[in-house]
């Protein structure tokens, strides 16, 4: 797998995400900042990733399309950003980007720790793309080729990663290899590589492994 198609999840303290950063960076991989470390960081560390154009912003925005456009217009230029809501938010956040070119409107339908049934994920996600949006979050096989299957060209970024298949707060965990072969274009490993007592070699062996 290509080095960006890997998103390391910076889910953890600062002072341990600066570290894993500073251990990883050189290896091409991109980074995913959700909404307690953006809080936490003050955006330093946040603004040295966008300006690199490595982020995956995982803030999951949903507010009234005003705030949306607003909001969007300050966060600079992230790869992705994520959002929820409705079409109106999809909406929203794509007049926002309008002055930052290149920001991925990312969708999610919903969590990875709740469940959905087929037919409301797959609703929620035709109307995410309808109504503009350029890609969805999705974990899970199924979920994984439905929204592939629906957007052929979309992008599709999945969470949730284990390197083996566990039972966690993740409902739908997979492989490396099993998210890409169901169509992920992104992968998203947080904890089997921030958990790690050799972080650069976990990531080395996910980039490199024969089988994906």
């Amino acid at each position: 797998m290509k080095p960006e198609q890997l998103i390391i999840a910076l889910d953890m303290q600062l002072s341990h995400c600066i570290d894993l950063i500073y251990e990883t960076k050189d290896l091409g991989t991109m980074y995913k900042v959700g909404l307690e470390l953006f809080v936490q960081d003050r955006h330093a560390l946040i603004n040295m990733l966008i300006d690199d154009r490595r982020i995956f912003l995982d803030l999951k925005l949903d507010d009234i399309p005003t705030t949306i456009r607003r909001t969007v217009r300050r966060l600079g230029t992230p790869r992705f950003l994520s959002v929820q809501g409705d079409a109106d938010t999809v909406n929203a956040a794509i007049e926002g980007r309008h002055t930052v070119p290149g920001t991925k409107i990312i969708y999610v339908p919903t969590l990875s720790s709740r469940e959905m049934n087929a037919q409301d994920f797959c609703k929620k996600v035709e109307t995410a793309y309808e109504a503009g949006a350029d890609g969805v979050v999705t974990s899970g096989w199924e979920r994984t080729m439905n929204a592939r299957n629906i957007g052929p060209n979309k992008t599709i970024i999945v969470p949730g990663i284990r390197l083996e298949v566990l039972s966690d707060d993740h409902k739908y965990t997979l492989t490396p290899r099993a998210a890409l072969s169901a169509g992920a274009d992104y992968i998203v490993v947080g904890r089997p590589i921030s958990q790690s007592n050799t972080p650069r070699a976990t990531v080395q062996e996910i980039l490199h492994d024969p089988n994906i």
